[in-house]
């Protein structure tokens, strides 16, 4: 491998997988932007252990901007940056450091669905595909011109750790192209196609509580969406949330029951009447006698 140095920015399991894979393919990297924990990231991983397997230098930040990171990079001298796994927007002081370019990396069909939680809303709005886009990098979100993109399936069956997963694979064998047409210096770009562009929005807890008002179709699409390794989609009863691990639809006609109506219920699971069928949802306290006891959920 040539001497091209590349510095690596990110703190979660998507960028461990994507690490892994170009290291595990005899490539090196000259640095690693991570941090040491994080409340924000329900998937941050400490990637200490593979700096130490694969030896390379490793930088501890909040959001990637501060100065003892930028003056690292500027006696480092990099000539890529690449972006996997960060929940900061990187300043232009610190994009303008690698000697030949920033890049970063969003798990959509760029320019379509930019922004917070790609892989949440996608199942939860009952997407049938979405992508793998790695861009450079500029002041804007998730804007910049496009240098690998691939699309990938989503399925029925899908919840998001198994999407995730998927999309990892994916990005990993991008990676492995773009670390050998940096190394070559062979890189090409294409502009994103403004006009498509969407923006997603932060998902909040509001976002995960099921009203059984709702279609059984969409909470399952709701359940799966927030599954491992996010909070989990819930329900409130005596003032409690009651969360769901996962879901089945149960095809029934019973246009005069009310939805929330509990229709059966064994050790682990209870299937409510929805607005249009019916669901079983797991849940982790049937054992509850409180709930037992219950007639219907709100």
């Amino acid at each position: 491998m040539t001497c091209t140095k590349i510095v690596i920015v990110g703190c979660v399991q998507f960028t461990q997988l994507c690490l892994e894979s170009v290291l595990n393919n005899g490539y090196k990297i000259s640095g690693l932007i991570t941090k040491k924990s994080s409340n924000f990231n329900a998937d941050f991983v400490d990637l200490l252990p593979l700096a130490k397997q694969y030896d390379f230098p490793i930088k501890y930040s909040s959001t990637g901007n501060d100065f003892e990171i930028k003056k690292w990079l500027y006696e480092l001298s990099p000539d890529y940056l690449v972006c996997i796994g960060w929940s900061h927007l990187l300043d232009d002081e610190l994009l303008s450091i690698p000697k030949k370019g920033a890049f970063g990396y969003h798990p959509s069909l760029l320019p379509m669905n930019r922004g917070r939680h790609p892989l949440v809303w996608a199942l939860a709005l009952g997407l049938s595909k979405t992508g793998s886009s790695f861009f450079r990098l500029d002041a804007t979100s998730d804007a910049g011109d496009l240098i690998s993109q691939e699309e990938v399936p989503i399925y029925f069956e899908d919840n998001v750790r198994l999407l995730y997963n998927r999309v990892a694979r994916v990005a990993s064998i991008q990676l492995l192209s773009l670390f050998e047409n940096m190394h070559e210096g062979s890189l090409s770009f294409a502009k994103q196609d403004i006009a498509l562009a969407n923006t997603w929005r932060k998902r909040n807890m509001l976002d995960g509580r099921i009203d059984w008002r709702m279609h059984s179709l969409s909470i399952y699409n709701l359940i799966r969406a927030l599954s491992e390794p996010y909070p989990l989609a819930y329900f409130t009863t005596y003032n409690r949330d009651i969360h769901v691990t996962r879901s089945e639809i149960v095809d029934i006609s019973s246009p005069n029951i009310f939805p929330g109506k509990i229709l059966d219920f064994d050790f682990d699971s209870i299937i409510v009447k929805t607005t249009d069928s019916a669901i079983r949802v797991y849940v982790d306290l049937l054992h509850d006698d409180e709930l037992f006891g219950l007639d219907f959920l709100p």
